[in-house]
């Protein structure tokens, strides 16, 4: 097989069971400009070279695919990933910053098995760069190219510098990807001379003429975004420009290396029914172009708003699914785009096919809209839920309510679409009051899905970042994990301050978030420790005249209402939340001639019952539609134990 002229690099730690979407598409892109290129899965690679180097070793200090994951997950936060391979840019490495940083991370949390895990996957890390290195080299590419995302930056600094010690100047590498955008991109060419070209931002047009200038060995052309060095060594950094790329212009990821890669491994039948494709319809925000969030990172660049056709969508999913026999697929846009619900998802609902999608969107999704999601099979979803307060989500500038947000926590339990969604708190202003409200809140929503818990991160591009001054906020440069992970022999304090993404601060009134949320931190916990078994337990049932609930959340005492025709219309009238006056009209449609105040007091029955919760000056009824399978569950429950009081609860209270 001839020697590829480029070869693109996915290091880890890409998660094992998704292809990487940034290679796919460079590579279609290079094809398409007829400049010979392969790609490789390397996180792939890692992961084989680990099970095989701990083959031996006692089942405790075996690594597997469990083990890559728990470093995945904490990556994020304190950059472990990054770590485990910082020792190779650091020769010998010092031991005393090794325990400060193990210190470090215990401090934030990691569990000791983590480290041990972290630990043993270090060790192994010299001899996987050295075959892979070799590899490479006996390859004898022209062109190496990293794409970099979360955790990838270190790995692919340091696999790059065993290239080039064994290939010199006869190759050429660049670097790509979300962590080389605006200054992070520039200052990490400058940091390190063994990167010789930085691609910042969209790489489809700047790829192939990129590609064709390093092979021909001519000057590059200056393409916005791009950093690289003259003959004489002065870096050149070309500024990033608003012009952004069709969409129509990315041809369809090429995933077929990742899928050979993966059946030549040992841990193919372990991850196999996992394993998702990835796949963009759309890039930017189109709610960021109009008010970007307060603590949202993603750059001004890559904000605007494009989405394919719902035409391309359609075939381009087919065509995958045909290709690689997999139906779960991972939509890795920012934000659904909202013209697919008059388009696409119809066209997806009644195409017939069982696909699994996951996407991610903005939360004020109507309940219908919810459903027609579900019917088009997007059995998933991270939605910008971050607060049950309105006052703190206006903070946010995150253009939704409490209300909308209730709402699409109860529609996604209703229709089965798993809701990922995030608790985020220590906004600047928020008032601390809230969050007593909304630990109240918390028992009434236990069989809804939890949130996980997160406390604001100050990030690179974000408002908060950009203007912290005016929120408030006082950075105090890098996240500490950074300085941990890049060595002080390449990377001073002010090129950090450059490459760094996520900063420390502290809020400029003194206030402490931890202090005034640990209640709300300790009522999410005994939420999300309810499982996902908990989802659905508190169910109504409509009959002739009446409405039967059925309350079996965890958290409360079992029990059942009944209410009757005039109860049940008020109930009703507030699935989606209204006022005394609105659900008083409702209730008069039937002929019931109950006050105002009756209604009120009912109301406020039903909130001290938690069967609902006032929420924006509205009452919103909590409880979900019953269906075949809780009613089956309801069934096996009620016969294992003693059947509870039926409790009525009437539109007049007795005087």
């Amino acid at each position: 097989m001839r020697a590829p002229r480029v070869l693109l690099l996915s290091m880890p730690w890409d998660q094992l069971e998704y292809p990487s979407i940034q290679l796919g598409i460079l590579l279609a892109v290079l094809e398409r400009a007829g400049v010979p290129a392969e790609v490789r899965s390397l996180n792939l690679d890692f992961m084989e070279h680990c099970l095989q180097a701990t083959a031996a070793h006692a089942d405790d200090d075996r690594l597997s695919i469990s083990s890559y994951h728990a470093v995945v997950m904490w990556s994020r936060d304190v950059s472990l990933g990054d770590w485990i391979f910082s020792t190779a840019l650091r020769s010998p490495a010092p031991a005393d910053e090794d325990d400060l940083y193990l210190e470090f991370l215990r401090r934030s949390g990691v569990p000791e098995d983590v480290i041990g895990v972290a630990l043993r996957f270090r060790s192994a890390v010299p001899s996987f760069l050295e075959r892979i290195a070799e590899e490479v080299a006996d390859a004898a590419p022209a062109i190496v190219g990293f794409t970099t995302a979360f955790n990838q930056t270190l790995p692919s600094l340091a696999l790059a510098t065993a290239i080039r010690a064994r290939l010199g100047d006869a190759v050429r590498i660049v670097f790509g990807g979300a962590n080389c955008e605006g200054p992070m991109g520039a200052a990490l060419h400058r940091v390190f001379p063994i990167i010789d070209v930085v691609v910042r931002g969209e790489g489809e047009r700047v790829l192939p003429d990129l590609a064709v200038d390093l092979l021909a060995g001519r000057p590059l052309r200056s393409h916005p975004g791009l950093c690289y060095r003259e003959r004489d060594g002065d870096q050149i950094v070309v500024p990033e420009a608003p012009d952004v790329v069709s969409l129509d212009e990315v041809p369809t990821p090429r995933y077929d290396e990742y899928f050979q890669r993966l059946g030549r491994t040992s841990f193919a039948p372990r991850i196999s029914r996992d394993v998702t494709i990835l796949y963009e319809s759309a890039r930017g925000c189109w709610w960021g172009e109009r008010s970007h969030c307060s603590f949202c990172g993603i750059s001004d660049h890559a904000l605007s708003f494009r989405a394919k056709s719902p035409e391309r969508v359609l075939t381009e999913l087919a065509q995958l699914a045909r290709r690689h026999g997999r139906l779960d697929f991972f939509f890795v846009d920012y934000i659904l785009n909202r013209a697919y619900f008059d388009d696409l998802l119809p066209q997806l609902r009644d195409a017939g096919h069982d696909l699994r999608i996951f996407c991610e969107t903005k939360a004020n999704l109507r309940r219908a809209e919810v459903r027609l999601l579900r019917e088009a099979g997007f059995t998933a979803i991270q939605a910008g839920v971050e607060s049950l307060s309105t006052p703190v989500l206006k903070l946010m500038h995150k253009g939704v309510t409490a209300l909308q947000n209730l709402r699409l926590l109860k529609s996604c339990a209703e229709y089965g679409v798993r809701l990922y969604w995030n608790l985020l708190f220590g906004i600047p202003g928020e008032p601390p009051e809230e969050y007593e409200a909304m630990t109240d809140l918390v028992p009434s929503l236990a069989h809804l899905e939890p949130p996980r818990l997160v406390p604001l991160q100050l990030d690179r591009f974000s408002p908060y970042f950009e203007d912290a001054a005016s929120f408030g906020i006082v950075p105090h440069g890098p996240r500490r994990d950074f300085r941990f992970v890049y060595p002080r022999a390449h990377v001073d304090d002010a090129d950090l301050e450059q490459i760094a993404y996520s900063f420390e601060f502290h809020h400029e009134d003194g206030r402490d978030p931890d202090v005034y949320t640990a209640e709300l931190q300790r009522a999410v916990r005994e939420w999300q420790a309810t499982g996902r078994g908990a989802i659905g337990t508190l169910r109504y049932r409509r009959g002739p005249g009446f409405l039967t609930v059925v309350d079996r959340r965890p958290t409360l005492e079992p029990a059942e209402y009944h209410l009757g025709e005039a109860e049940a219309c008020i109930y009703l009238a507030c699935e989606d939340g209204a006022t005394t006056p609105e659900a008083l009209r409702a209730l008069r449609v039937t002929g019931s001639t109950e006050s105002a105040d009756d209604v009120e007091r009912f109301l406020k029955r039903l909130v001290d019952a938690r069967l609902a919760c006032r929420v924006d000056g509205r009452y919103l009824a909590l409880a979900l539609p019953s269906t075949p399978r809780t009613a089956m569950r309801e069934q096996r429950s009620e016969a294992q134990s003693e059947p509870p009081t039926v409790r009525r609860l009437a539109v007049t209270v007795p005087g």
